[in-house]
């Protein structure tokens, strides 16, 4: 690909990602409450160990990588930080939402998933993992293509998971 239709697609990409980012819808005057029992946090353990089972496996498998309590460390490593960031994101405004605890994040009206999460999941674990990794293969942009791609799958995965099982809406 031609440097010039390089810029073009990543510009489109980042483009279309700042979108999705910064979409709000505002429910003024309304309150949100959960319909299902199930909640995104009660999920949460399930989806973390799917997400880094599927991830390991693949970022180990398909760029060949052999030393596998590395590519353990650093995918465990990047998912504890994108699967925490979101919550810390959401949370530092003291104001709804006054102490950290799983009654707390039981009422939040949130799911864990979004475009948001996305970007920030991508964002993230690309370069933790990549660069934990990036000597122990000799292919790195498959290493790089694998790690965008097995995050974009588990990020929809959960979504769905998300989505099927922890039913809200504003009222």
């Amino acid at each position: 690909m031609k440097t010039n239709n390089k810029k073009i697609v990543i510009s489109v990409l980042s483009g279309f990602m700042f979108a999705i980012a910064t979409s709000i819808t505002a429910y003024a005057n309304s309150s949100w409450y959960w319909i299902s029992k199930t909640r995104p946090i009660d999920i949460l353990p399930f989806t973390i160990a799917g997400t880094l089972i599927i991830e390991i496996l693949a970022i180990k498998l398909i760029p060949r990588i052999k030393k596998n309590i590395k590519v353990i460390i650093a995918v465990s490593s990047a998912n504890i930080v994108s699967f925490i960031l979101p919550f810390l994101i959401e949370l530092s405004n003291p104001e709804p939402y006054p102490s950290w605890n799983v009654e707390t994040l039981s009422r939040v009206n949130f799911g864990i998933v979004n475009g948001c999460f996305l970007l920030l999941t991508l964002f993230v674990e690309i370069p933790i993992v990549y660069f934990a990794l990036q000597n122990e293969t000799k292919h790195k942009k498959t290493l790089i293509l694998t790690i965008l791609g097995v995050n974009i799958l588990t990020t929809i995965l959960v979504g769905i998971t998300e989505s099927i099982l922890c039913v809200g809406r504003y009222s």
